[in-house]
């Protein structure tokens, strides 16, 4: 890859940003380490993980050492939420409830391994939700994460990421203001701030570009 698309903002510019989604509720430490190591080797632009003080260093582990074999340091993003979101879950189960003749095919459909018999690792669990229809008794459910409004900013200054992604929702646009004042009160330079929706709970996509808009007013609004 040449030198000068390495860099992130020309790579933006040329329209060739290539980045690496870590999962938001990913939060195997040494699984991190490794991909943002060898991510940022074969030269991504960014890497997006959770915000979550030893995820980060986790991920500043696997950039030193990247850097330390040539390469250039990607802008590192973490996401948030403005409130209740698939991306920022994960399974749970008791399973002392599980029958002893159960095949286990939550433990089959998994992709992180994050299932076995002492039931969920919420370290490796990234709330793909694969496991819930699996399970043939229904014992599989899942439980929502969400940083409170007055944790924000400081956890922000504290990770003092180069990037933010703010995971909304059409209808939850005072929500997503909220986040961005937190945004600013963090005090944190961020080169770039993203914004993930999708089509959830019947919206139609005129409806959802309306939605974006709005966002997008908000985030140049401020500053």
């Amino acid at each position: 890859m040449a030198a000068m698309a390495r860099d992130p903002e020309q790579a933006l510019a040329r329209g060739c940003w290539v980045k690496l989604i870590g999962g938001a509720s990913n939060q195997d430490l040494a699984a991190i380490e490794d991909l943002a190591g060898i991510h940022a080797l074969a030269g991504v632009h960014c890497i997006d993980v959770a915000a979550d003080p030893a995820v980060v260093a986790a991920t500043r582990r696997g950039l030193a050492w990247a850097e330390s074999h040539g390469a250039a340091r990607p802008w590192l993003m973490v996401s948030l939420s403005d409130g209740l979101d698939p991306h920022f879950r994960k399974a749970w189960f008791d399973p002392q409830r599980c029958p002893p003749s159960c095949p286990r095919p939550c433990e089959r459909v998994c992709p992180a391994l994050a299932i076995d018999a002492r039931g969920v690792l919420e370290q490796r669990c990234y709330g793909c939700g694969r496991c819930l229809p699996a399970c043939p008794l229904g014992l599989i459910e899942e439980r929502s994460q969400v940083l409170e409004p007055d944790a924000v900013a400081a956890l922000l200054a504290q990770l003092a990421p180069d990037a933010v992604e703010l995971h909304t929702r059409p209808g939850r646009l005072e929500a997503f203001a909220e986040r961005v004042r937190q945004l600013a009160a963090s005090g944190v330079a961020l080169r770039r701030v993203a914004v993930s929706a999708g089509l959830e709970g019947g919206a139609t996509a005129e409806g959802l570009a309306a939605e974006l808009w709005q966002r997008f007013r908000l985030l140049r609004g401020a500053g």
